[in-house]
């Protein structure tokens, strides 16, 4: 996966996550503290971009921050990074 939010080249390994919410709520996903310059996307279940964020942290690492998700639909959150990064990341979902 690879999306430009601002930037492209994203030659990690990726790791994807998927949920399905029982409610419309907002979600955080926070990649604070990871070990390398992280990016993150979300998707829907028909794979159209939800949310993406690249560098939010002075770290290089990544938030996305109060996404809405409808109850009952799936999504895909893709942990992704820059430079063949893709060794520890902390991963801090909040709903």
């Amino acid at each position: 996966y690879d999306e430009v939010c601002p930037y492209d080249m994203s030659t990690s390994p990726d790791v994807v996550y998927t949920f399905i919410p029982s409610v419309d709520v907002g979600i955080n996903v926070d990649l604070f503290g990871s070990a390398y310059d992280t990016k993150v996307y979300m998707y829907d279940e028909n794979l159209a971009l939800v949310a993406c964020n690249d560098d939010f942290y002075s770290d290089y690492t990544s938030l996305l921050e109060n996404i809405p998700v409808v109850g009952g639909v799936q999504y895909y959150v893709v942990v992704d990074g820059y430079n063949l990064g893709g060794l520890d990341y902390a991963l801090d979902v909040q709903f």
